[in-house]
C-alpha cells in the first residue's frame, strides 16, 4: 500500500460513506450538481474568465462530497411542485396577446447591461444530514469596459406541498450573501458588448451569439434567451422580437394560464427539449407580455429523477 492508498483508507475510516461506493447519485446530489453547473441540462453559460478554474474545482469537490454523504431521498422531496395551468389557446394567440401587452406596458427605454434572476437550488448541511430547497437571487451589473459586479443572495427556504423535510432549521439564512465578485476592466467575458438593436435581425444575431443555431428549434431559442437574460435586460420591443422568433421556430404547445413561483399571472408555452427526456417551458407575463421565466421538467424517468419532476426554474422581473 502506497502513501495515497493509506491516505484514502484513513479518510474513509474517519468519515465512512453512508451509501455504497458504487451507488449512483441520488436526486439531492443531482440537484446540487445541476445548480452548480447551471441546471445541468442547460448549455454552458458564458462565465467570467477569472471564474473558470474556481468553478471547475468546486464542481468536482461538491459533487464528490454530496454523492457520498447526503442521505438518499425521493426526488419529489427535493424538487419544486409543478405549476398548475388552466385553459389553452394557440401559440399565435398567446404571442399576439403578449405583443399587445408589450405595446401598452411600461418598460426599459434602452437595453441595459444588467440582469437579475431568481432560480432554485438545494442547500445541503452534510454535518447535520439535512437539505432544503433555497431560491437564490443573482444580480449582475457590467460595463462596456467589461468591468462589473455579481452577487448571489439566498432567498426564503421552502418545501413543496407534501414533501418531507430532511431535518430542522435552515441551512442558509434568507438574505445571506452566498457569493460576491468584482470584475476589473476586461475581466468580464461576453459574446456581445455593444447595445443590441431592436429589429428581428438584431435579435436573431444576439441569440446566435449566445449559442442558437441558424435553424433553431423552440428549445434552442429558449436556451439562448436564457443566456441573454443572464446578462441583459431588454426593451419591450426587443422582447416582442424574441417571442416572434420563438413562434417561428415551431414545435410549441400552449399549457394555458397559471400562477408562477413569484405569484404572477402567466401563460405557459412548452416544447420538447434538445436534451433527451426533458421538456422546456417558457412563461409569459399576462400583465406585461414580457418573458418572465423558464422551467424544465423531466418527462421520462431516468432511474433517479421520476417523470414529472421539475428539475430547474429561473425567473426574471421579480421584486
Amino acid at each position: 500500500m502506497n502513501d495515497d492508498d493509506r491516505l484514502t483508507a484513513m479518510l474513509r475510516a474517519s468519515n465512512p460513506a453512508r451509501t455504497p461506493l458504487d451507488a449512483g447519485p441520488d436526486a439531492a446530489a443531482l440537484a446540487v450538481r445541476d445548480r452548480i453547473m447551471g441546471a445541468g441540462h442547460v448549455r454552458p453559460r458564458v462565465l467570467p474568465r477569472v471564474m473558470w478554474v474556481a468553478a471547475a474545482a468546486f464542481v468536482v469537490i461538491a459533487v464528490a462530497a454530496v454523492s457520498i454523504l447526503v442521505p438518499r431521498a425521493p426526488a419529489a422531496a427535493v424538487t419544486p411542485a409543478p405549476i398548475a395551468f388552466t385553459s389553452g389557446g394557440t401559440v399565435e394567440e398567446v404571442v399576439r396577446m403578449a405583443e399587445e401587452k408589450l405595446a401598452a406596458a411600461p418598460g426599459p427605454e434602452v437595453p441595459s447591461r444588467f440582469a437579475r434572476s431568481e432560480s432554485w437550488g438545494l442547500s445541503v448541511d452534510v454535518d447535520e444530514q439535512r437539505s432544503e430547497i433555497v431560491p437564490q437571487v443573482m444580480t449582475l451589473e457590467w460595463n462596456p469596459d467589461l468591468s462589473g459586479r455579481m452577487t448571489v443572495v439566498a432567498g426564503e427556504p421552502y418545501w413543496p406541498a407534501g414533501a418531507a423535510r430532511q431535518g430542522e432549521g435552515e441551512a442558509t439564512a434568507p438574505g445571506e450573501t452566498l457569493s460576491e465578485m468584482e470584475f476589473a476592466a476586461g475581466q468580464w467575458n461576453t459574446p456581445v458588448v455593444d447595445l443590441p438593436g431592436a429589429s428581428r435581425e438584431d435579435m436573431f444575431a444576439l441569440l446566435t451569439a449566445f449559442g442558437m443555431p441558424e435553424s433553431p428549434t423552440a428549445s434552442d431559442v429558449i436556451q439562448a434567451v436564457t443566456g441573454v437574460f443572464e446578462q441583459w435586460t431588454l426593451t419591450n420591443e426587443q422582447q416582442g422580437q424574441l417571442l416572434r422568433i420563438l413562434e417561428e421556430s415551431g414545435g410549441m404547445t400552449v399549457l394555458g394560464s397559471g400562477t408562477d413561483r413569484a405569484g404572477r399571472d402567466v401563460v405557459g408555452l412548452e416544447t420538447k427539449s434538445i436534451f433527451p427526456g426533458v421538456e422546456d417551458m417558457v412563461l409569459i407575463s399576462a400583465e406585461t407580455g414580457r418573458i418572465v421565466g423558464v422551467e424544465s421538467t423531466r418527462v421520462t424517468p431516468d432511474g433517479i429523477v421520476p417523470a414529472g419532476a421539475v428539475i430547474s426554474y429561473r425567473m426574471w422581473g421579480t421584486d
